[in-house]
């Protein structure tokens, strides 16, 4: 997977799954449209956030020291 040959940090990578995550819900609303689309989006939003930051990725950094 090109993120694990990278050497980025774990927050780095979670924050920009839930960032896509995020970007892909009020795309989504935007286009189905409606009276209560901006309701769903935020209520979507919030949870895919707070889920996010609580599961593990298992991805590792692994820092290497230079001696």
């Amino acid at each position: 997977m090109f993120i694990k040959e990278k050497s980025i940090k774990n927050i780095y990578t979670k924050i920009f799954f839930i960032l896509t995550v995020v970007i892909g819900i009020w795309t989504t609303t935007a286009i189905i449209g409606g009276t209560i689309s901006d309701n769903i989006a935020i209520s979507y939003t919030i949870s895919a956030i707070i889920i996010g930051f609580f599961f593990k990725s298992k991805l590792k950094y692994e820092e290497t020291k230079v001696k």
